[in-house]
């Protein structure tokens, strides 16, 4: 246990307050995904930008004609966005997938157990 500071501090217990906990858990979930998904968003402009620069990079070395320089890297930075941002949603839609199954699942095993908990089965007798 922790003292306060000075006498005139007001001491919180934030362990006892279970709906206080599940408010700033829910709220740190929310940054956390704005957080994870402007990172993703990031990672994709900077693969963008660098599978871009290589290709002009490279066009440039072997002396290629300028129009054709930029028509590859506006090709290469079209799919590479095309493609990162197909990757965060199919990533995002089987996190959902997973998720809904998981809660699906835990359900139906809560079901059956109380199932099996209700209504005990009488023995069979043989004959």
């Amino acid at each position: 246990m922790t003292r306060p500071l000075n006498g005139e501090q007001f001491k919180l217990d934030w362990n006892k307050d279970a709906a206080i906990e599940e408010m700033i858990e829910a709220r740190a979930v929310e940054r956390a995904e704005a957080l994870a998904f402007s990172w993703r968003l990031r990672l994709v402009a900077i693969e963008t930008m660098s599978m871009t620069g290589l290709v002009m990079g490279s066009g440039w070395f072997l002396k290629q004609p300028t129009p054709d320089i930029l028509g590859a890297g506006l090709i290469v930075a079209t799919f590479c966005f095309v493609g990162g941002m197909l990757l965060i949603g199919i990533t995002g839609l089987l996190a959902t997938l997973v998720t809904r199954f998981r809660q699906w699942r835990h359900g139906r095993e809560r079901h059956l157990l109380r199932d099996t908990r209700a209504a005990p089965r009488a023995p069979r007798c043989r004959q």
